[in-house]
């Protein structure tokens, strides 16, 4: 490995891995998935034309491997048996584990682009622009994929028994960078 992708994927290897837990569900899939991005990132390096654009670049190769994995309802499943990547305790420890898992199907109910643009914005602070580059879409399309996934996500939490709306509560962002 170079040492200037090292130095590139150091400040972002932890937030690619919870990306990866997020669409695939599985903390021991999630290990797969940033391992194959980040074989195919270690080959496609020289071809990164602006250093500045690593983080946006990573976390599309992680999304485009989850997406190629596929996504079943066993997998779905272990996401909410396995939310220990899901950091909502750290960020809301007043939640229950029932809450927490309800939290989890709730996400696991949005429909993938709309699940990858809420993670990122909310979960993981990331702004519109950066995941309209990861998506390959507009800004705008951004933002209503978020719209419409925080709208989704708290009517699926209160028909679900659900007593408050989590998702501008559990907002689960980095400390400022």
């Amino acid at each position: 490995m170079s040492d200037s992708f090292r130095v590139l994927l150091e400040p972002h290897y932890e937030g690619a891995f919870r990306f990866a837990c997020y669409l695939t569900g599985d903390v021991d899939r999630a290990k797969d998935v940033l391992h194959e991005a980040l074989i195919r990132a270690l080959k496609g390096f020289r071809q990164l034309k602006e250093p500045a654009r690593f983080k946006s670049w990573l976390l599309q190769i992680v999304g485009n491997v989850a997406r190629n994995e596929g996504r079943s309802l066993r997998v779905r499943e272990t996401l909410v048996r396995h939310l220990g990547f899901l950091r909502t305790g750290a960020a809301a420890p007043h939640r229950s584990i029932d809450e927490r898992q309800l939290i989890g199907r709730c996400l696991l109910s949005l429909p993938d682009e709309q699940r990858e643009a809420l993670v990122l914005f909310d979960f993981e602070g990331e702004r519109a622009e950066e995941i309209a580059q990861i998506q390959g879409v507009g800004e705008p399309t951004v933002r209503s994929r978020i719209l419409y996934a925080r709208r989704r996500f708290r009517a699926l939490y209160r028909e679900h028994g659900g007593q408050s709306a989590p998702v501008t509560e559990v907002r689960l962002r980095r400390p400022a960078r």
